[in-house]
């Protein structure tokens, strides 16, 4: 399940996002404390653009990871489509959550966006996430050289996407992945 942060969730969004063990060795910490998250939900998200979403367990509804997705381009005259992301919490790994939770946004973006591509991008090297994208019936498109810098050094990644007529319906997505 799928719920949108709201600014009572800026204390785990700190924690987790400031612990290097939740990041693993593919992101970034980028400590935020409380009040700057605090400030940063304070402000509704523009659903066209951006949003964040905890994934929550079915039953009890215990927080296992963000989901998330924004629009990576400065230019939207010239370019268009949205970048989804996933994090999921060490306890919760290799469970396939971040898969479904993937799957629920993607359905939730084409359905409710006039959006006509969405894209992901993944650390080379870091195979987990290829290979939900794999599932998530996006293709490999490239490889961005040298585009992030990860820990100090630049690092490559690979551009993943799903396109509309990739996706076709709601129902049919969810059930054929």
């Amino acid at each position: 399940m799928l719920k949108s942060v709201v600014r009572e969730d800026s204390q785990l969004l700190a924690d987790w996002l400031g612990d290097p063990d939740f990041a693993g060795s593919f992101l970034n910490v980028w400590p935020v404390s409380r009040e700057q998250w605090e400030g940063m939900l304070s402000h509704p998200w523009d659903a066209r653009t951006d949003g964040m979403f905890l994934i929550l367990a079915s039953e009890g509804g215990e927080p296992m990871g963000l989901v998330g997705y924004f629009n990576p381009f400065t230019r939207t005259d010239l370019f268009q489509g949205l970048e989804i992301w996933a994090q999921v919490h060490p306890r919760f790994r290799q469970r396939r959550i971040a898969v479904t939770a993937c799957r629920l946004l993607i359905s939730r973006l084409f359905s409710t966006l006039p959006v006509e591509r969405i894209q992901a991008t993944v650390t080379v090297g870091n195979d987990a996430p290829c290979h939900v994208a794999h599932l998530l019936g996006m293709q490999r498109e490239g490889i961005c050289r040298s585009i992030t810098l990860l820990n100090g050094r630049y690092a490559d990644m690979y551009l993943y996407s799903i396109l509309r007529s990739d996706w076709r319906s709601e129902a049919e997505y969810l059930q054929a992945r």
